[in-house]
C-alpha cells in the first residue's frame, strides 16, 4: 500500500471514486486494469463507488458499446455503489444527454462572465485566436488564469502550467466532459 493511500484511509477521509467508460467503442484491457484497481482501492478504503458513463460523443455512440460496458463489468465481478443497472436504465435516466438544457444553461451563464470564456476554432497545436462566441464550429474554453495554484502535498501547482485553458464546449456545441 502506498503511503498516499495509507494515509487516505487512516485519516478516514471518505472516498469517493468513479469509473468513467465512453460508449464509443468496446473496452480494451486498459479499461478493464483501470476498473479492477479502482474498485480494489475504493473498497479497501470503505469508499463509494460510481459508475458514470460519459456519452457525449453522439457521433461514435453506439447501443453496443453501452451493452459492452455492463458486459465487462459483470465479467469483472465488479459492484458499484451509484449509477445504471443496466443499458436501459442508463439510457432513461443516467445519459447526460438528458441533461443537456442544464449544461448549456451553465455554459451561458460562464458566457455572461466578462472575460472567462472566449471562443475558438483552432487546434491543440494552433495559436490562440479568439472568435465571437456565437461562431459556428468554435469550441469554447475558459481562461485560467496564470496566477491560480493548486495544493498538493507540499509544492503548490501553477494550474495554467498543467491544465491551460481547457474546453467547455466543444466544437459541435454540446458541452464538453468537464461540464457535465
Amino acid at each position: 500500500m502506498t503511503n498516499d493511500f495509507k494515509q487516505i484511509v487512516d485519516s478516514q477521509i471518505a472516498v469517493v471514486s468513479r469509473m468513467a467508460p465512453t460508449p464509443s467503442g468496446y473496452l480494451h484491457l486498459g479499461n478493464a486494469v483501470n476498473f479492477v484497481l479502482t474498485w480494489l482501492l475504493v473498497r479497501r478504503a470503505g469508499g463509494t463507488l460510481h459508475l458514470r458513463i460519459d456519452d457525449l460523443d453522439r457521433a461514435r455512440l453506439r447501443r453496443l458499446y453501452l451493452e459492452n460496458i455492463f458486459r465487462v463489468i459483470d465479467w469483472l465481478g465488479i459492484d458499484y455503489d451509484l449509477g445504471p443497472s443496466g443499458p436501459d436504465d442508463f439510457l432513461r435516466h443516467y445519459s447526460q444527454l438528458l441533461h443537456l438544457p442544464e449544461y448549456n444553461r451553465v455554459l451561458r451563464r460562464l458566457a455572461q462572465q466578462s472575460g472567462l470564456v472566449y471562443a475558438t476554432q483552432r487546434s491543440r497545436t494552433s495559436a490562440v485566436e479568439p472568435v465571437p462566441l456565437g461562431t459556428p464550429g468554435a469550441a469554447w474554453r475558459v481562461r485560467v488564469p496564470p496566477t491560480i495554484q493548486v495544493a498538493s502535498s507540499e509544492t503548490p501547482i501553477p494550474l495554467a502550467a498543467v491544465m491551460p485553458d481547457f474546453i467547455i464546449r466543444k466544437k459541435d456545441g454540446v458541452a464538453a466532459y468537464q461540464v457535465a
